[in-house]
């Protein structure tokens, strides 16, 4: 069950053991047990079957985006836009209304308390 919540996907028995041979995970040693692990482990309620593929019960866990990007598991944009959507390249920082970008993206706030 690790090797497919690693997977980050539904599988079936060939996909999943090809899966853990690419990446030296431990598991069984023939396409064949590892289809009756994933069989057992459905009919005692561990995983769901649907299509041929298994899934854990409760789905996979969320993926970090780091890793997803990575597995290319996660689309990432040509071109990030700029300001006001413009998707220009060359845009320059938003400035906040004093004239100068916020330091770590936090405006500063006033200091004034209303009374």
């Amino acid at each position: 069950m690790e090797a497919l919540e690693a997977a980050g996907q539904a599988m079936g028995p060939a996909e999943l053991f090809k899966f853990m041979g690419e990446r030296d995970l431990p598991g069984a040693n023939t396409v064949e047990r590892l289809g009756s692990i994933l069989w057992a482990a459905a009919g005692s309620g561990r995983l769901v079957r649907a299509d041929g593929k298994y899934a854990p019960v409760g789905g996979f866990p969320a993926r970090r985006a780091p890793d997803a990007a990575l597995n290319g598991q996660m689309s990432v944009p040509a071109q990030l836009p700029g300001p006001n959507g413009s998707g220009s390249p060359t845009a320059t920082l938003q400035t906040s209304p004093n004239g100068s970008p916020p330091a770590g993206g936090i405006r500063e706030q006033s200091s004034e308390v209303g009374t």
